[in-house]
This record gives structure tokens, C-alpha cells and sequence, in this order.
């Protein structure tokens, strides 16, 4: 029985080794992919590596090996951005693996979740055979908590301290502990007390919720009005109890323009070319209430010489208004055109600072010089030959009183006078008083209207001033008749005399 047995293994030993060898033939090139990081966090850019190996579907296969390998990765109908082109692997052989880096923008509000993101290959095989096929990158989305401003109130002026409201919203998809909210100022004109960050805490934070931080904030006087970004994050924990830090956030703030605290409204003046006048206006605290106000006037034009430049009031409340003037002497070498007055207001706020205003303008019209005394003749006729009283009325024809007026006139041939001065105590604007001078006119005087000249030195506003020279008509009248003349009298009665004494002598 063993022969038999033994010659039927012989037999097929024999023909296993002489049956012909089969090679299996090489599949085409098949591509696979990984991603070793799979993950990808909401609201960044990040570079996702792909693996990419060329193998046969059964491990026991072999494929072709793929040349000129180009891939590109596409959006398809997934969120995210690609930022990537075309990259180029070149030779990919029975399961080698290469690997090739790609940039994707993961938006903020995407869902959390798995992602398949589409990859094209374009390859050559067997020399000649083009050929394009699609894998897909597998990337995840995680639960976390994810973060976005809503919405941001600024109530901030410059110089001013206020406020800065924000409204954030937990739009990811798992809840937060201890969470705070850090601002940081990008920009010197906005700060949060003498500090350009700040940190205000806000606790739990489900998925899903608003919560709104209100934080004290102040734009500096340096600071120029306008709109100026604010970086904020998230520090938190999440549900596993580590510490996270969300994505950066920007907020934009405004700055309002410096509002005017103060107005200056009804101004009245009597400026004129070579007098002294008033300026008078209102002042108006259009802003919160103030204390230590000083009004100082700051800029004036030519021959335009201010008598006082500060007007102290000290405090004022809000919407309070207060009557303010400045007396100013215009020269006589000024012009009688409009005027520009700068004014500026110093004062303390409700901070305790000092702060002062901007220059706050006002108009003035200079009226043109005018004579500051009127003088009118009232009786002012004198014989030729004698002499006589003259009376004058004197006007104060200005806008403030005069005292010690002194007044002297001036006299040529055929006047003269030694009764020359006058005096007035003082005089109110408008007011009229009448003064008197002795004048007498030679016996030669042709009878006609003389010149005389008139001055008048006096005091206004505690100065001592000389008025121009007034010219005031003197008329003068024919003499009175004399009579006849002594020596014809002093004949007439010798004439007599001896008359009656011939009649006398001849009756004896």
C-alpha cells in the first residue's frame, strides 16, 4: 500500500515543478489620502497636510507607477475657501507616499462636523496614458465655544471720559465658563483709564447666548475725532476644564469731535476810531457745569488796544448765560473796518481737569472817528473897539462821561482875550453845558466874522486827553456912535460966549 501513495506524491511534486509560472498584471494607479492632523478651527486660515499614497485596493495587488502627478484642492460644496493653487508631486510608485500642504480659510460661523474637501489629481502612466481622478481630504471641526462681536456703542468725545459698550455672542456649540473679555486699544486716541487695555468679567457663557459688557474709556485732549479699532478676545474654560483663548476679534469705536463747551452771542459795541469803547457779549455754557471760568481776549486787529484782557466769571451751571464786556481803545490811526476779536475760555471741568476752549470769534464794525464835543455858538458878537462876553454850548458827543473839562480859547488880531479859560466839572454822554469867555475887538477891526480857536483838555476813563481844535465864529459889529467932537463943541461954546459978550457990551 505504501508504494502507490509514494508514486502519487512524487507525480504531484514533479507536476508542480514542471507547471508554467503565472505573472499577474499591475493595476492602474489608484490614490488614497490621509490627513494626519484633521482638526481645524473656525475663523482661522490654516495649513492642512495631506498624505497621498499610490496603492491598490487589494493589499496583495500592485499598481502602476504614476508620473507627472499634479494635485489641486477644490472648494466643491464645502464652506472652506481654498487659498492654494496646483501643486506638483512628481512620480508616485506603488505604495509610495508623498505629503503636500494646502491652505484653507475656515469660516467663523462653520458648523462642527466632518468635511471632505475634494482634490483633483492629474497624472500619466504606461508612459503616455493621461488620467484624472478626484480624491478628498477629510477634516473635522470640533464642538467648541466661538465668539463674535454683534454690536458696539461708544460714548466718546475728544477730551472727555465716556464708555464703550460691546455685545458679544457665543455662537459656538459648547458652553464656556469663567469667561473674560479683553479689550486692547490700537491707538492713543482711545484709552481705558490711563491704560491702552482693560478686562471685563463675564463668567458662565452658554452656547448661543449674548453678553453685554460696558467699560470706562476716554479720548484724551490730544485725540483726533474718527473711528478706531479695538482688538478683542475672550479667555475661558471649555467643558473639559482647559483654558482657551478665542481667535482675535476687532471692533470699531467712534470718537466724536470736541463739543464746544461755550458759545458767544448777542455782541454789541461802542468802538470808534480815536476813542475808548466797550465790546459786550453773552457767554453761554453749552456743556456740563464748570468752575473757575475766565474769558480771555486773545487776539485783535492792529491799532486796537484792549484796556483789560480777562473777565473772570467763576462757576457756571449747565445752560447758564452771563454778560461779559471788555473796554477797548481804538487808536486814531486805526481804520473804520470790520474787525475780528478772538476769545478763549479757560475753566475746570467736572473731573477737576483744567481746560481751554478753541478760539471763539466775534465780529465788530469799527465806526469812523467823530468829534468828542459838539460846540454851538450862542452869543458870539463883539463891537469893534469894545469887549464883550461870548457864550458857547458844549455837548459831550461820546459814549462815556468826561470830567475836569478845561476849555481854552486862542485869539489873533484884531481879537484878544483877557478871560480865555472856562471849566466844566463833568459831562455825561449827550449832556450839554454853557461856557463863557471875555473877548475884545480892536477899534480898527473891520466889521466881519473872525475865527476864534477853542480846544478842551479833559479826563476820560482815568486818562487825560486833549481834544481837536474847534473854530468858533466871532462877529465884529459897528462901534457905538460917539457924538460931536470935543474940539468942535469947545469952539461952538467959545463963539457963543463972544457973541453974548458983544451983545452985553453994546447995551451999555
Amino acid at each position: 500500500m505504501k508504494r502507490p501513495i509514494l508514486l502519487v506524491t512524487a507525480l504531484l511534486v514533479v507536476g508542480t515543478l514542471l507547471a508554467p509560472t503565472v505573472v499577474l498584471a499591475a493595476e492602474d494607479p489608484r490614490f488614497e489620502t490621509e490627513v494626519p492632523e484633521p482638526t481645524v478651527s473656525p475663523g482661522q486660515t490654516t495649513q492642512v497636510a495631506v498624505e497621498f499614497t499610490n496603492t491598490a485596493e487589494d493589499i496583495d495587488d500592485e499598481v502602476e507607477t504614476a508620473t507627472d502627478v499634479e494635485v489641486t484642492m477644490k472648494e466643491g460644496d464645502t464652506p472652506f475657501a481654498v487659498r492654494s493653487g496646483t501643486h506638483r508631486l512628481g512620480t508616485l510608485a506603488d505604495e509610495q507616499v508623498k505629503t503636500d500642504q494646502f491652505t484653507i480659510r475656515v469660516p467663523q460661523n462653520i458648523d462642527p462636523g466632518t468635511y471632505h474637501i475634494p482634490i483633483q489629481l492629474e497624472y500619466v502612466y504606461d508612459e503616455d496614458e493621461e488620467e484624472s481622478t478626484t480624491v478628498s481630504a477629510e477634516v473635522r471641526v470640533e464642538d467648541r465655544a466661538m465668539f463674535s462681536v454683534r454690536n458696539v456703542e461708544a460714548d466718546l468725545t475728544v477730551g472727555e471720559t465716556g464708555s464703550v459698550t460691546m455685545t458679544l455672542e457665543n455662537n459656538g456649540t459648547e458652553n464656556a465658563t469663567d469667561a473674560t473679555v479683553s479689550l486692547q486699544s490700537e491707538t492713543d486716541n482711545v484709552v481705558f483709564g490711563s491704560s491702552p487695555s482693560t478686562v471685563a468679567y463675564v463668567g458662565e457663557w452658554h452656547a448661543g447666548e449674548q453678553k453685554e459688557i460696558t467699560v470706562d474709556a476716554r479720548a484724551p485732549d490730544t485725540a483726533d475725532a474718527g473711528t478706531y479699532s479695538i482688538a478683542t478676545s475672550v479667555n475661558y474654560q471649555d467643558t473639559d476644564g482647559y483654558a482657551q483663548t478665542s481667535m482675535p476679534l476687532t471692533a470699531g469705536v467712534t470718537v466724536q469731535p470736541e463739543i464746544d463747551q461755550f458759545s458767544l452771542s448777542d455782541s454789541t459795541h461802542s468802538l470808534r476810531v480815536g476813542e475808548e469803547g466797550t465790546l459786550s457779549m453773552t457767554l453761554t455754557n453749552d456743556g456740563a457745569a464748570v468752575t473757575d471760568t475766565v474769558v480771555e481776549l486773545t487776539s485783535t486787529g492792529t491799532n486796537i488796544h484792549p484796556l483789560a484782557n480777562e473777565y473772570a466769571i467763576g462757576a457756571m451751571d449747565a445752560g447758564e448765560s452771563t454778560a461779559v464786556s471788555f473796554p477797548i481803545e481804538i487808536s486814531e490811526s486805526a481804520e473804520a473796518t470790520p474787525q475780528q476779536f478772538s476769545f478763549s475760555v479757560s475753566y475746570e471741568d467736572s473731573e477737576g481737569d483744567d481746560r481751554v476752549t478753541d478760539p471763539l470769534n466775534v465780529q465788530a464794525d469799527i465806526e469812523p472817528d467823530r468829534d468828542r464835543f459838539d460846540v454851538t455858538p450862542v452869543n458870539v458878537t463883539v463891537r469893534a473897539g469894545s469887549s464883550d462876553t461870548i457864550t458857547v454850548e458844549v455837548t459831550n458827543n461820546g459814549d462815556s462821561p468826561v470830567t475836569d473839562v478845561n476849555a481854552k480859547i486862542f485869539t489873533n488880531d484884531p481879537l484878544s482875550s483877557g478871560d480865555d479859560e472856562a471849566y466844566i466839572e463833568s459831562l455825561d454822554p449827550g449832556e450839554t453845558d454853557e461856557i463863557t469867555f471875555g473877548v475884545a475887538a480892536a477899534g480898527t477891526a473891520n466889521v466881519k466874522t473872525y475865527p476864534l480857536s477853542l480846544d478842551f483838555q479833559y479826563d476820560s476813563n482815568g486818562d487825560s486827553k486833549l481834544s481837536k481844535t474847534y473854530q468858533v465864529p466871532i462877529d465884529v459889529t459897528e462901534p457905538e456912535s460917539s457924538g460931536p467932537s470935543p474940539y468942535l463943541l469947545g469952539g461952538v461954546i467959545a463963539v457963543l460966549l463972544v457973541i453974548i459978550g458983544a451983545v452985553l457990551y453994546s447995551r451999555r
